[in-house]
């Protein structure tokens, strides 16, 4: 009762999905009931992805 009532709630939504110290559990239920939270996630994924391929760029570059 009380997880639904935290679910119906959009900023709770949002500080559940920024808060680093919430349960995957509880982020993988707020990333599925709302678009714009799972949007978001899939652009941090992306970012992230990016950051990673232009540090091992970097790298390469200064290894070579």
């Amino acid at each position: 009762m009380k997880r639904n009532l935290i679910l119906n709630n959009e900023l709770t939504k949002w500080l559940i999905f920024l808060d680093k110290n919430s349960p995957m559990e509880l982020i993988n239920m707020v990333t599925t009931k709302d678009e714009n939270i799972k949007t978001a996630e899939e652009k941090i994924e992306e970012l992230l992805s990016n950051e990673l391929l232009l540090h091992d760029i970097h790298m390469r570059k200064q290894a070579g």
